[in-house]
Parts: structure tokens; sequence; C-alpha cells
């Protein structure tokens, strides 16, 4: 008998540990049962949601928790052209909520989690706002208030159109229009070219005024009827002249104000 007991209690834990489940659904939350038995019984989803209790129930049957509180989804559309043919990034924030007791045929109908989005409204969306876009330039999309505002509700008037037309038990609560950047590698790309452009043109300045030096010394050897030797002579005395200057204006400067000041000169013998 003792035995026998043994084996029950055993039985009941096994039971406990791998057949019962024991899920709890919070305020704001709704639970759906989805019946799959292992050998017999009634199949499928229970349309009726249970909220803010404790569910025990057999392993075979799926318990999926969903939240009825109100939702932030961010989301990056990357490369979208304007009129003028810039390639610009957008983001969108959008605050949407499951419908309170519609949360089974959420499930039913469109998936799981956010299934009901990236399979069903994610692509439309992403094509009515390209339209939206090719048709204003860079400038006005990113500086215009009005134009944000037009987008804004274009959005919203599309969004809620589809959530109706297919009858998915979510609603719109808003949409927020955020940053619009030209995408980084693009711009890098940009970047680079305008240094290469810049480099270039410092390379043919730097070139035309070389020629210009050397031909403004060509003609004064021409004028002059000088040999270049001659004329590298009368540079460096030029410099030399303009280093005594230099160094007699130190002197003055000095003198007035009661300093002193050495400097010392090399005498040679000139040639």
């Amino acid at each position: 008998m003792k035995k026998i007991i043994m084996v029950f209690i055993g039985i009941l834990l096994l039971a406990y540990f791998f057949i019962v489940q024991r899920v709890s659904v919070n305020a704001g939350e709704e639970a759906t049962l989805t019946k799959k038995p292992w050998f017999y019984g009634e199949k499928g989803i229970n349309l009726t949601p249970l909220s803010e209790q404790t569910i025990w129930s057999v392993q075979s049957t799926d318990i999926d928790i969903t939240s009825v509180q109100p939702f932030v989804l961010n989301e990056h559309f990357l490369q979208l052209l304007t009129a003028d043919d810039i390639p610009i990034d957008i983001n969108i924030h959008f605050t949407f909520q499951h419908i309170k007791g519609k949360t089974p045929e959420l499930i039913q109908n469109f998936g799981k989690d956010q299934a009901w989005y990236t399979n069903n409204l994610k692509e439309p969306l992403k094509n009515t706002i390209e339209k939206f876009i090719k048709k204003q330039s860079y400038q006005k999309i990113t500086e215009d208030e009005n134009t944000s505002i037009q987008l804004q509700e274009f959005i919203t008037f599309g969004v809620n159109d589809f959530l109706n037309s297919r009858k998915i038990p979510t609603k719109l609560l808003d949409v927020r229009v955020g940053a619009i950047n030209i995408p980084r590698s693009i711009l890098e790309i940009a970047l680079n070219k305008e240094e290469d452009r810049q480099k270039l043109q410092t390379q043919l300045i730097r070139k035309d005024i070389e020629e210009a030096s050397a031909e403004a010394d060509k003609t004064y050897m021409d004028k002059m009827n000088i040999t270049v030797k001659e004329y590298i002579k009368l540079k460096q005395l030029e410099l030399k002249n303009k280093e005594l200057e230099n160094q007699r204006y130190a002197i003055e400067c000095a003198k007035e104000n009661n300093r002193s000041i050495q400097i010392n000169m090399g005498m040679g013998n000139s040639k």
C-alpha cells in the first residue's frame, strides 16, 4: 500500500513539473490560450482573453501574453530619394495600442508579437512615405516645418486607413517625424570629393603663382639685360638689405623703450 502511494505521489510530481504550467497575467495585459492537445480533445484558439489572473494549464496549451497598454514603435527608412535625387534616411516614431478584448483575434489573424506590423503594415507604409518624399526637394523636406507636418498627417491618414481596411485590432495614437539625414556613406563620399577638389584647386593656384613669379623674373632680367647669375646675386643683396633694415628697426625700438639689444653681425669680404 505504501509503495502504491509513493508511486501515485511520483506521478503527481511528474504531472506538476512536466505537464502543468502556471502563468500570471498582470494589469494591462491579456492572455490568449491556444489548445494543442497531444492525443485528443478540443483544438484551437480561445477568442475570449484572460486578464489579471493566474492561469493553470497543461503544457500542450500555448499561452500568449499581449500588452494592451500604449507602446512606441520606432521605424528607420533608409535611402529614400527626394525630388532632386538626394538619398535621405528618415526616422518615424509611432505610438500604437492594441484594442482591449481583441488580442486573441489579433494573434489568430495577424500573428504574434509584431508580426501584425512586419508582415502587413511595414511595406505599404514605406511605399507611402517614398511617394511623398519623391515629390519634395531635399531643402524643403529638411527645412520647411509645414512639409514635416504634411508628412505626419499623410502617414497618420494612411496608417489609420490601412488598419481599418484590414480590420487589424490596433489603433494609432500618435506619429512623430524624427531626424532626417543624408546616409553617412553618401556623406563621406561627398566630403572626400570636396576635399580632393579643394586640394586640386590649391595645387592649380600654387602652380599659377609659381609660373607668374617665374615669368615676372624673366621679364625683369630681359628688361635689365642681366644674366640669371647676376639676377640671383641681386636677389641675395636685396635679402641682405632687408635683414639689415630689420636689425636697424629693432635697435631703434630698443632705444625708444630704454632697453638693450644684442645683435650678432657677421662681417665678411664681399667679392
